[in-house]
């Protein structure tokens, strides 16, 4: 469906977000629906990933609470052997981050863009 995705602070595991975002409201609770969790997180979405099937950035400030998360998208990704994109820098879960990354990123689609839809 897509050929580039991206994320800024990514919340890529649902089962983090329990308490937060209402998220029982949008899927059913863990416990009614522990699957259905686990289906809709992108950490483990990306096990059904082929190499170069998507143009992926992921981007994260060390500061952030969900840092160890997105450090362990990149480990599964780079297990699966899947290419991308991975930026870790200072920076905390606020505005003047994203600011800066959508600097990166909005370079990165407009490459991927230019190129075919393929890095």
């Amino acid at each position: 469906m897509f050929g580039s995705s991206g994320s800024i602070s990514g919340g890529v595991y649902l089962h983090a977000f329990i308490k937060q975002l209402d998220i029982a409201k949008r899927i059913e609770t863990i416990e009614s629906s522990h699957t259905e969790w686990d289906n809709r997180s992108v950490i483990n979405m990306v096990n059904d990933l082929k190499n170069n099937e998507l143009n992926l950035i992921i981007d994260c400030g060390l500061s952030y609470f969900f840092y160890q998360i997105n450090a362990g998208l990149l480990r599964r990704l780079m297990s699966l052997n899947i290419d991308h994109d991975y930026i870790e820098r200072p920076g905390e879960h606020n505005w003047k981050y994203w600011d800066n990354s959508n600097c990166y990123q909005f370079l990165y689609f407009e490459r991927c863009f230019m190129n075919g839809m393929k890095k």
